[in-house]
């Protein structure tokens, strides 16, 4: 069997569930998502998933961790950067002020990708984001002769243009793909433990 590897740029695919404005639709099963890319012949190896926890809401905090315990329940490995605060020019209010941005995420999507490429670690890789920052990545892997797939978060095939020239086998997630395979609202570890719970704000309806 063909060994697929998947690279899930998390905000990425987060801000483009959000904007669909169905809550539930973040309590998203990737594993069972991922199999629905899976051909005849192939196995899914590994589903990376990259992120970084949000250090200014406590609230957000708790949901993310909780969220990734539900992940690593069945069978993603999550990959964390962090937030740094930095001061760039507002252009809103004409001014410096004070950002906080996300940290290592991209770059390691791209060690991980070249590392499994060159290591052998599987016959097919899966990059799912429309970030043009992966760019140089999509480059080093075609230049290693292994097969890359694009998977684009709905809505962004505007932004994934880039990425899409260097990878003709490209699609975009749809709303069904993602309605197909919620989380069950208690998930359970291997041995039968509850480690994550669907929050109760998924289950409101948007104002």
């Amino acid at each position: 069997m063909n060994r697929v590897i998947v690279y899930i740029d998390g905000f990425n695919l987060y801000h483009a569930i959000e904007k669909l404005e169905q809550p539930a639709l973040k309590w998203l099963n990737i594993w069972k998502l991922c199999e629905q890319h899976i051909r005849p012949g192939e196995v899914l190896e590994k589903v990376n998933f990259f992120t970084a926890i949000w250090p200014y809401d406590q609230a957000k905090q708790r949901r993310h961790k909780n969220f990734l315990a539900a992940l690593r329940a069945v069978g993603v490995t999550p990959i964390e950067g962090n937030f740094k605060r930095s001061n760039r020019i507002c252009y809103k209010h004409d001014r410096t002020c004070p950002f906080r941005e996300e940290k290592q995420t991209d770059v390691a999507i791209g060690i991980e990708m070249v590392r499994d490429a060159i290591a052998g670690n599987a016959e097919r890789l899966i990059l799912v984001t429309a970030d043009s920052d992966q760019v140089p990545t999509a480059k080093m892997i075609n230049g290693l002769g292994v097969p890359l797939s694009l998977i684009f978060p709905p809505g962004r095939a505007g932004e994934a243009r880039d990425l899409g020239n260097l990878i003709p086998d490209r699609k975009e997630l749809t709303l069904g793909q993602l309605l197909t395979c919620p989380l069950p609202r208690t998930v359970y570890n291997s041995v039968g433990k509850a480690v994550a719970f669907m929050p109760s704000l998924y289950l409101e309806e948007p104002a």
